[in-house]
């Protein structure tokens, strides 16, 4: 372990990078990847080792898609505190950019060791590391093996087949956990303290989105994902409904980008009473006589035209001229939540959530009939 070359590199009195100092065992092993816009931009991946954070620089991110390879470059080791860092590093300075904290949490050897951080640095001198991350996007089996191309620095990071792997991975589609959004999370906050109007709430700006965001598809697992730190909703099952209202003119459209709005007449009525420049992402469902949502009743309601639409609205994507897809999805339900007080809805409702205790709301939600939750 040396942190001679981390120190060299960086003039602590222009950055705001962590001192380079070793910082004490801790109880569990911690991992943390973060996304550098700098020169070019790129996902640093690190491990705690030996009181320091074995680092290695990886182009295109990692991937949860199993057999897909990374190129891993191995660079300096960084002390612990740096896992906890993000924010702008000055220009002039090595590095100089964006640091976000994309993931985070903890790792273990893939084989159970009585002895696991000697057992990894035996794996990490030998080039093939095999490890378990526990973090929030990345999750289960990895494997970190060295390149044989005489360079030693070149190494190679490898989802492993297992429940957590997924058929397609698009990092860019992914929110960092943590970035420098300080102005962001200050115009949330303001929104979500107004009770009078969500509109004075965020700066003005001189746009609307054309095209339709594309929403992101959940996807089905085999086991319930039980996190402390992840939301559970209720899954509707319904149309998934993005809505744009603009000047107290509303338009429904699906994940296609195909028009509901006659479909939705009712829905439609009722979003052209919002005063504000807002898009909103949702679920349109009919309810049987349980109240839990019914997809053949929606099916038929053109037909039929019975039952009673109800939308429920679960992210903003837009807010009187301000995107805040960028924002954590807690400041989006705050601000969800300060829109919803403004208004007097019939048939439009905010989606309940819970943060953690995801089996127990899965449980419960069984119990009256529904078929799963969803997880975020």
């Amino acid at each position: 372990m040396s942190l001679s070359l981390y120190k060299k590199k960086r003039n602590f009195k222009k950055t705001p990078e962590p001192h380079a100092t070793k910082d004490l065992k801790r109880s569990k092993l911690s991992f943390v990847v973060q996304r550098h816009n700098a020169s070019h931009l790129h996902y640093d991946f690190r491990l705690q080792m030996e009181g320091v954070l074995k680092s290695w620089a990886v182009p295109k991110g990692p991937s949860m898609t199993a057999g897909e390879k990374r190129l891993a470059v191995m660079v300096e080791d960084h002390p612990l505190p740096y896992g906890k860092f993000y924010g702008e590093i000055p220009k002039g300075n090595y590095g100089a950019g964006t640091v976000e904290i994309w993931d985070s949490g903890t790792y273990e050897p893939m084989i159970e060791s009585a002895h696991a951080e000697k057992s990894l640095l035996a794996q990490l001198h030998k080039g093939d590391l095999k490890i378990i991350l526990s973090g929030t996007h990345l999750k289960g089996a990895f494997a970190l093996v060295r390149m044989n191309d005489g360079k030693e620095k070149n190494w190679l990071l490898i989802k492993k087949k297992d429940e957590y792997a997924q058929q397609s991975f698009k990092i860019e589609n992914i929110q960092s956990l943590k970035s420098n959004q300080k102005k962001k999370v200050s115009a949330a906050k303001t929104v979500a303290a107004k009770t009078k109007s969500v509109k004075t709430a965020l700066v003005k700006k001189d746009f609307f989105p054309v095209e339709i965001p594309k929403p992101m598809l959940a996807r089905q697992s085999r086991q319930i994902m039980d996190n402390a730190d992840w939301l559970y909703e209720m899954k509707y099952d319904g149309y998934r409904v993005i809505s744009k209202i603009k000047k107290g003119k509303s338009a429904l459209y699906s994940r296609n980008g195909n028009s509901f709005s006659k479909t939705f007449q009712s829905i439609t009525n009722e979003l052209n009473t919002i005063n504000e420049d807002i898009i909103l992402d949702g679920e349109v469902v009919i309810e049987n006589k349980k109240g839990i949502s019914d997809f053949q009743l929606l099916q038929n309601y053109q037909t039929t035209k019975q039952g009673v639409l109800k939308y429920y609205v679960f992210d903003i994507v837009y807010l009187n001229g301000h995107s805040v897809t960028d924002f954590p999805l807690l400041k989006r339900k705050e601000l969800l939540k300060a829109f919803f007080e403004n208004y007097n809805f019939k048939n439009i409702f905010n989606s309940e959530y819970q943060i953690g205790e995801g089996k127990k709301l899965f449980e419960k939600l069984s119990a009256k009939g529904y078929e799963c939750v969803i997880a975020k």
